[in-house]
């Protein structure tokens, strides 16, 4: 029966890597291969398996940051729809809303949106409801970071 080798998983080649990597320090290309060899391992097809991986798994990195950002933009967008779906209808439930929405801010913030307020005409103050709830729903506005004018 011919002598087989055991596959080795790409974490154990990994480990297996470092150990040899480590423990040849110094050592040129030819004399790495040299080693290689003597161990029964033909060192193009080594350097070949080893660009493969690396290569796989920097696209599975790659992809998974694109994969993240992607859930974490759909989240956001279904938390801003729900908030949307939520608004009240009537002037009277907005003007309250405005109201409530505006006590729960520092004061700055709220000074600034409350000016808006004052300023607003009927069909604005669904945007304007919104644009609260969104700041608060998404951390609000910090007060103590931001700068006198």
């Amino acid at each position: 029966m011919a002598d087989e080798k055991k596959r080795l998983t790409p974490p154990e080649f990994l480990d297996t890597l470092h150990r040899f990597l480590t423990s040849t320090d110094g050592q040129s290309i030819e004399e790495l291969d040299e080693e290689l060899k003597a161990e029964g391992i033909d060192p193009a097809a080594f350097r070949e398996r080893v660009a493969a991986m690396v290569a796989a798994n920097t696209e599975k990195r790659r992809l998974s940051w694109h994969e993240a950002a992607a859930a974490k933009r759909k989240a956001i967008e279904d938390k801003l729809a729900a908030l949307r779906l939520a608004l009240p209808r009537g002037k009277e439930e907005l003007l309250a809303r405005v109201r409530a929405l505006t006590e729960t801010m520092g004061p700055r913030t709220a000074e600034a949106y409350f000016h808006r307020f004052e300023e607003a005409r009927e069909e604005d103050l669904p945007g304007l409801v919104a644009d609260l709830e969104e700041v608060i729903a998404f951390g609000g506005l910090d007060d103590e970071t931001t700068s006198e004018p």
